[in-house]
């Protein structure tokens, strides 16, 4: 599968997490989520999550009303678009 237009397909770690390590300037109320990317754009326009280390596990973070939630084959995913990914991550 690949996904276009600037979307990612991910699955969130935990879709209550408040904080993960990174500072946003924003309320207090927003939440944002980790989401481990598992089909990044294949038109040119995916965030390059971890150069020194391709094919390591990628996660991004973004707030949680960004994700839009999908179904593929009885399995709950997200669709988050490229410029709502507010930082990057690998473990």
């Amino acid at each position: 599968m690949n996904t276009v237009n600037g979307y990612y397909l991910v699955k969130t770690e935990n879709l209550e997490q408040k904080s993960a390590g990174i500072f946003v300037a924003m309320s207090n109320e927003s939440k944002f989520v980790k989401c481990e990317v598992l089909e990044v754009p294949q038109d040119g326009t995916a965030v390059d999550t971890n150069p020194l280390l391709s094919g390591s596990q990628k996660f991004v973070y973004t707030f949680k009303d960004k994700l839009t939630e999908v179904s593929l084959d009885g399995k709950n995913f997200f669709l988050l678009k490229a410029e709502d990914i507010v930082a990057t991550d690998i473990e």
